[in-house]
């Protein structure tokens, strides 16, 4: 599964006021999700720390877009360059694995 939105890659997308001002910058940044034996957990690489957990996958998704804004935010705070998004995900397709 990829898991940057779809028809982006890794990085900065700005939007333009007509004066050309950048006025909003989002950042779309990888997430990993795996199955344990209680739930899901899930996991930003290009954000060490950034986790999230939960018993479902859709708790954990939102759970996971919740905690990318308060750790970047956390990351200013304490003066840590914001590294850009550089990991992609890929889900890959294979036959019979055996």
């Amino acid at each position: 599964m990829i898991l940057p939105r779809t028809g982006t890659s890794p990085g900065n997308q700005e939007q333009h006021s007509q004066t050309g001002r950048a006025k909003m910058t989002s950042m779309g940044y990888a997430a990993i999700y795996a199955k344990t034996g209680t739930g899901y957990s899930a996991h930003v690489p290009d954000l060490p720390g950034c986790v999230a957990t939960g018993r479902t996958l859709a708790v954990t998704r939102r759970r996971m877009r919740e905690a990318v804004a308060p750790h970047l935010k956390g990351m200013r705070e304490d003066g840590v360059r914001i590294p850009r998004p550089t990991t992609l995900a890929e889900q890959v397709e294979v036959g019979d694995a055996a």
